[in-house]
């Protein structure tokens, strides 16, 4: 074999390794309105789904799931309710950390941090 071949099949394996990558992120979605979910009459919100994302240890107890999911554009205004995650998913405490102060909502296997926006 050539030491052209060789440089070109050099370059097509670094080409495909390129394009494919080594890891896959969540993909991030652009919204009208950020994340946001109305619980035990609070309005909370996940300030940067990209970054607002809790791992399974910081996460501690079950208290309940989202009821009902309004279109993205609109802020929740009944309990249990969401403008971007879907029906079903659970809403958890967050260790240390007060539900008045922060939730943590499962969605798309992630985790995501919300807290009451302060007006």
């Amino acid at each position: 074999m050539s030491l052209n071949n060789k440089v070109l099949i050099c370059l097509i394996v670094i080409v495909i390794f390129s394009s494919v990558g080594c890891s896959k992120k969540p993909e991030v979605h652009s919204f009208d309105f950020p994340p946001t979910i109305f619980w035990n009459d609070t309005l909370y919100y996940v300030e940067d789904i990209s970054h607002s994302s809790a791992s399974i240890e910081e996460i501690n107890k079950k208290i309940g799931e989202i009821q009902n999911v309004v279109d993205a554009s609109e802020k929740p205004k009944t309990n249990g309710s969401a403008n971007i995650f879907e029906k079903g998913c659970n809403i958890y405490t967050y260790k240390g950390k007060n539900e008045e102060k922060m939730i943590v909502i499962e969605y798309e296997e992630l985790y995501y941090i919300a807290s009451p926006k302060s007006d």
